[in-house]
C-alpha cells in the first residue's frame, strides 16, 4: 500500500513539474500547427514555450497541455511592443484577443467563446 501511495505522488509531482517547465521554441514543432510536439522525445507539449530576440526582449510566450495551446499566448515586436495576445482554452481561442501594431497602437479586439466570434472591434480606421 505505501508503494503506491508513493508512487502515486510522485507520478502526481513528476507532471506538475513537467507541465509547469519552460521549453525554448526550438525545442518544440511549429506551434501555430494545432498541436505541437517535443522535438526531443516526440511527446506532446505541456508547458510553457519561450522564444526570444538577439537582444535579449522576449519574442513569444505561450502555455501549452497535452499539445494544444492552454492558456496565455503573447507575441511580441522586438522593440518591446506586445503585438498580439489572448487566452487558449484546449487549443481553442476563449476571451478577449488584441492585435497591436509595432509602436503599441490597438489595431483590433476580438471576443471569443471556445473559437467561436462573439464580437469584434477594427481601430485601424482611426489610424488612416
Amino acid at each position: 500500500m505505501l508503494f503506491k501511495t508513493t508512487f502515486f505522488l510522485a507520478s502526481i509531482l513528476s507532471s506538475t513539474l513537467f507541465y509547469c517547465q519552460n521549453i525554448p521554441l526550438n525545442k518544440v514543432t511549429n506551434i501555430e500547427k494545432d498541436t505541437v510536439y517535443s522535438k526531443i522525445d516526440v511527446g506532446l507539449i505541456s508547458g510553457v514555450v519561450t522564444d526570444f530576440f538577439e537582444n535579449g526582449n522576449i519574442k513569444i510566450y505561450a502555455e501549452f497541455k497535452d499539445g494544444l495551446r492552454n492558456g496565455e499566448f503573447k507575441k511580441w515586436h522586438s522593440n518591446g511592443q506586445i503585438i498580439y495576445s489572448g487566452e487558449f482554452i484546449n487549443g481553442m481561442k476563449n476571451g478577449v484577443f488584441v492585435i497591436n501594431d509595432i509602436y503599441g497602437k490597438k489595431l483590433s479586439k476580438t471576443k471569443y467563446n471556445l473559437d467561436i466570434v462573439l464580437w469584434e472591434k477594427d481601430y485601424t480606421e482611426k489610424y488612416h
